[in-house]
């Protein structure tokens, strides 16, 4: 598990300081109007990044009840294969706002 959450820390670090150097219009510039701008897949990032914590919480405290939630499993190498679309879930999707990019960008 410390190798899987250093991975993390070093990922958000590559994204923090790729993004840094984007101004503002950049930041927040949409290269289509039905495509997120890079502003707004950060703030993805961010919601599905605390729901996701929140869903493991969930899920070692199912797999202690005598009565588990069913749900469907998805395998991991289709979510991270990017050739494959799939729709975000409401609860992810960023706000239409306009986005200031701060330094100080914590999870």
């Amino acid at each position: 598990m410390d190798k899987f959450e250093e991975n993390l820390i070093k990922t958000r670090e590559q994204l923090l300081n790729e993004i840094s150097s984007l101004s503002f219009d950049e930041f927040n510039r949409r290269f289509e109007m039905n495509k997120w701008s890079i502003a707004q897949v950060c703030h993805h990032l961010v919601i599905s990044e605390s729901l996701i914590a929140k869903a493991i919480v969930f899920g070692l405290d199912q797999k202690n009840q005598k009565n588990p939630t069913k749900t469907e499993h998805i395998p991991i190498r289709f979510v991270s294969d990017r050739s494959n679309k799939i729709q975000a879930p409401k609860i992810t999707e960023p706000v239409p706002n306009l986005f200031k990019f701060c330094k100080s960008f914590n999870y």
